[in-house]
């Protein structure tokens, strides 16, 4: 292991706890399920906070007598799920087959620097390599526990400053072509450049270049020694091919007809896609770092989030990651199919659009108050609703990270549930119920807005739901939407919308939060426009220390000064509960991308389907 300085020591306590063991754990790993005939929790928009928390009691209480029969008849066991060591496969692990993989969206583009969702990483992850990856302790400290990928070695220089990494002379794109030195250097400029449309040049921000010492060695440069240095030159930078795509202009790459059918060198090559039908990925036979276990995965995209739950339960489709608790009896009464838990690093949030509609200079004149903000957290009971939708499978949030990356999150002062008070504050602050009215008023415009929520998360859609009558209950008129993903994607970007309920996966080491809410990252991620100099300063100081104490107390600080603020309400984080097919022989699930180990799935040479 080699750290760019400080005392190694330190780092075992900042090391991120491995999020496969520690919310699962936290969460009472039960499959706690809920049978349809049992208690049914339909969520009524005129149903009242009390009324919701009485119905999730009764419900739980019910479900819980099932916890175990469910455990057993739809989870894992030893003899059905086999699982697979991820890396290098292991000799005698068997090969072929095809695997179909739901997606309740359409993808959007294949062009890493402006990728922006999980279905588009799940293709670009297999089909591009990086430098190295990040392993399954997903450390981001120093270079331990990294696994090479197009770079066989690398060495850092004695001041920390640079890395070298020296590139495996096997590597090939899958036209054939070598991979070299001006690949990465050329990458970098794809990322970074002011002309490209790229939303993850944050992440590579303490980088200053990249230069070609031979064609087989590319040397990183850093602007400063950082603690996270060696995670900022491999994580979020996939590596593209110069010789294909260095004679496109920059600002035109993300839209061109070269990225939307993608070259990469991974273990997995590009086929074919058909718009709003299916994406084709075929193993790379001759790979530098082994062949892909699996022959071919088509990634098949249902209309929404029931849809493809429903093609997996009829057979047309093998795995979907994302199953609503009262889907497991289900699971459970099919042969052919088990539940599949694992830890996503991510959490679920509603943002505020502080600026006017179409206008990021305006202030938008329902949420640039702070107290109007703080009136609407204060409205939401986030236990009762986050236990309506997720059981014992999700936990409130306690803002833009999960529990699991911030070591003191227990310190984090939460703005409370407290409709008395929300009401006190929004009439202080000019926002009346006008005599016989149910909605505030001020200045004649009414206190209302929309709820624009994906179509690919039912859960998300029932939390949207619940709100609605718990923000009536203050005299608020809150409308749920759900456009095409497609269009959502369009008004976000232009800042078209009220409201935002969306889900965050959450880099590793917090080191994505500065796009996602910094100031910086206004006209990417940050779709709301928070811009906070003190929160700014915050994230910088925590990912800037090397000594433990002082970045989880930093953590802690910038998490405060965030929930203070309250751009959005932290609804929730949840443990992901999948459904797959038996004969599929899983490696880890990785919490911050269950395609992470894609290449390495593989198929019981036993149990094949006719399509295998």
């Amino acid at each position: 292991m080699r750290l760019p300085c400080g005392d190694p020591h330190q780092w075992s306590r900042v090391t991120p706890v491995a999020l496969t063991t520690s919310f699962p754990a936290l969460m009472s790993i039960t499959f706690n399920c809920v049978n349809k005939m049992i208690a049914p929790l339909a969520v009524s928009t005129a149903d009242t906070p009390s009324q919701v928390m009485t119905r999730s009691k009764r419900a739980h209480a019910t479900r819980s007598l099932w916890a175990t029969l469910l455990l057993m008849m739809a989870c894992t066991d030893s003899k059905s799920a086999t699982s697979v060591a991820s890396g290098a496969s292991p000799s005698g692990s068997p090969t072929g087959g095809h695997v179909v993989i739901a997606m309740p969206v359409d993808f959007d583009r294949f062009y890493p620097p402006s990728a922006d969702n999980a279905a588009d990483f799940a293709v670009i992850h297999a089909v591009f390599d990086k430098l190295a990856d990040i392993g399954d302790s997903l450390n981001t400290i120093g270079d331990a526990g990294f696994v090479p990928q197009l770079a066989s070695a690398w060495q850092w220089a004695p001041d920390s400053l640079s890395i070298a990494f020296k590139l495996h002379p096997d590597a090939r794109w899958h036209d054939g072509q070598p991979v070299r030195a001006a690949d990465v250097q050329f990458t970098f400029r794809a990322y970074t450049d002011p002309k490209s449309k790229s939303v993850n040049s944050d992440y590579l921000s303490n980088i200053d270049s990249v230069s070609v010492k031979d064609s087989l060695t590319a040397v990183v440069w850093f602007k400063r020694r950082m603690p996270q240095q060696f995670f900022q030159a491999t994580y979020s930078m996939y590596i593209m091919p110069a010789h294909r795509l260095s004679k496109i202009p920059f600002g035109s790459l993300a839209d061109d007809s070269l990225t939307q059918t993608p070259v990469g060198s991974g273990r997995f090559r590009f086929a074919s896609r058909v718009v709003l039908q299916n994406v084709e990925l075929v193993a790379d036979s001759a790979n530098y770092r082994g062949r892909a276990k699996l022959d071919r995965v088509t990634f098949s995209v249902a209309s929404d989030a029931s849809a493809a739950i429903l093609s997996v339960f009829g057979g047309e489709s093998d795995f979907y990651e994302k199953l609503r608790v009262e889907d497991l009896p289900t699971v459970a009464r099919t042969p052919s199919l088990r539940a599949q838990s694992f830890s996503q690093s991510g959490y679920a949030y509603l943002t505020f659009n502080l600026h006017a509609r179409n206008n990021p200079k305006a202030p938008n004149s329902l949420f640039a108050d702070i107290n109007v903000r703080h009136a609407l957290s204060m409205a939401i009971d986030r236990s009762a609703s986050t236990r309506m939708v997720l059981d014992t499978f999700g936990a409130p949030a306690i803002g833009p990270s999960p529990r699991a990356l911030v070591v003191n999150a227990n310190d984090i002062r939460q703005i409370p549930y407290d409709p008395a008070h929300a009401r006190a504050l929004l009439d202080s602050v000019g926002w009346l119920l006008p005599k016989g009215g149910d909605v505030r008023m001020k200045n004649g415009v009414p206190l209302a807005f929309q709820i624009a929520v994906s179509s690919s998360s039912q859960n998300r859609q029932t939390f949207a739901n619940s709100m609605e009558g718990q923000f009536r209950n203050v005299g608020v008129k809150a409308t749920v939407r759900v456009p095409e993903m497609t269009v959502l994607r369009e008004e976000l970007s232009a800042g078209n919308f009220d409201t935002y309920l969306g889900m965050f996966v959450v880099t590793p080491g917090l080191q994505g939060l500065a796009g996602a809410w910094g100031t910086r990252g206004i006209g990417g991620r940050n779709f709301g426009g928070y811009s906070s100099k003190p929160f700014d300063a915050k994230i910088d100081s925590a990912l800037s220390a090397f000594k433990a104490p002082v970045a989880n107390q930093l953590w802690v600080h910038a998490m405060q000064q965030i929930v203070d603020d309250a751009p959005a309400i932290w609804l929730f984080e949840d443990v992901n509960i999948g459904v797959i097919h038996r004969r599929i022989l899983l490696p880890p699930m990785r919490a911050d991308g269950w395609y992470a180990h894609l290449a390495d799935w593989s198929i019981d040479p036993a149990q094949r389907l006719k399509r295998d």
